[in-house]
């Protein structure tokens, strides 16, 4: 790489990072989430989450801790909530690069990969706001990085094992919503029966179990119903009713899925019509499709539930593309990415345009009295 790239890197990465605190947090998923990580910095219990003075275990602990530890270890503020989620979305992005290396792809191929679902617009706007959601598509990746990979089993259950944890961490039994259910589908249509082996090494299970269930063990045994809550509460109302008001049409998905993945949509599309075609890619297709499907059918959606789809569909992207597209891409590139960087930047620098999370905050600390700001900007 040239002086003169590595110099546009670093300075495209100073801009992003400037970014993260340039821009107030989005109300109602970052300030809620952003409330719970100082609750849990501020009062030093890390296993029981808080949201304004109340127990709040409507998802795991993971987006939290990592925001109290942004918190703990930097200068209270926006950039210190976001950076762990940053940090998570950076990983995920360049894991694809090895994944489409395990998936017979050449060297320059499989860095589009990386790049074309690092910089996706749900993955670059998830990557910049403390949610679950980044860090489940994280586990999400490492768990097909060790099913998909040409290691020895105790490397792949590794991996695997790991990814699952991180997952269920973040968002509890979603992480075997997006892997368990594909990879059970994809692998055998791509006739690679034997690497549903690696879900069940035992090795797999340990980390599964020893790193992702303790927490949700001891939140039980210390609140008697709390299982009945995550089960009918948080997983069959979500996806069988409209109770937590987050009904949209059927094809909302459908409708948004371009959206999520401009400006590489004739890309991602190309690449997903060559896979339907590819038995090789039966894998990638089941692992887009299959929860694209599901998802459609839910009484709950929302823009981030497809943050795991960019991954197979940048990595079938990468794979269709024709020797010659791979110079016309930069001109785009250059595009996307002066955007998608400047946009917080100037989203922060008017105030008028952002929420008016601050000034109604400094009024209610004046008046002495509570405040509550909700749906001001809602994302999620």
């Amino acid at each position: 790489m040239s002086r003169r790239r590595v110099l546009l890197a670093v300075a495209a990465g100073l801009l992003w990072l400037a970014g993260l605190a340039t821009t107030p947090l989005f109300e109602s998923t970052e300030g809620r989430y952003g409330s719970v990580a100082a609750e849990m910095r501020r009062g030093g219990d890390w296993l029981e989450p808080h949201f304004n003075g109340l127990v709040h275990l409507t998802k795991p602990p993971l987006a939290y801790w990592a925001g109290a530890l942004g918190l703990t270890l930097l200068p209270d503020g926006e950039f210190a909530l976001r950076l762990p989620a940053t940090l998570a979305w950076l990983a995920g992005a360049l894991l694809l690069y090895p994944l489409a290396l395990d998936l017979g792809l050449d060297r320059r191929r499989a860095r589009w990969a990386a790049w074309l679902g690092g910089t996706a617009p749900l993955a670059m706007v998830q990557g910049h706001m403390l949610s679950s959601d980044v860090f489940l598509a994280l586990g999400v990746i490492l768990a097909y990085r060790g099913v998909l990979s040409a290691g020895p089993g105790w490397r792949r259950a590794l991996w695997t094992g790991a990814g699952l944890a991180v997952g269920l961490l973040a968002k509890g039994h979603m992480v075997l919503f997006w892997c368990w259910l594909p990879l059970a589908v994809g692998l055998p249509l791509a006739r690679e029966p034997r690497r549903l082996l690696t879900l069940a090494h035992p090795l797999t299970w340990l980390l599964l179990l020893g790193l992702g269930l303790p927490w949700f063990v001891a939140e039980i045994l210390r609140h008697p119903g709390l299982l009945h809550y995550w089960i009918w509460g948080e997983t069959e109302q979500r996806y069988l009713s409209t109770a937590h008001g987050r009904a949209e049409p059927w094809w909302y998905f459908l409708a948004l899925t371009p959206a999520a993945l401009l400006p590489w949509l004739p890309e991602a599309a190309r690449g997903l019509w060559r896979g339907l075609r590819d038995r090789r890619r039966a894998t990638l297709v089941a692992w887009a499709l299959l929860p694209l499907l599901l998802l459609s059918l839910s009484g709950s959606k929302r823009p981030n539930y497809l943050l795991p789809l960019v991954p197979p569909l940048a990595l079938m992207a990468a794979a269709a593309l024709p020797e010659g597209a791979l110079r016309g891409l930069r001109w785009r590139t250059g595009l996307w990415v002066g955007l998608a960087i400047l946009a917080p930047l100037v989203l922060g620098l008017r105030s008028d345009w952002t929420p008016p999370t601050r000034a109604l905050v400094r009024a209610a600390k004046a008046e002495g009295g509570p405040l509550v700001a909700y749906r001001v900007m809602p994302t999620a």
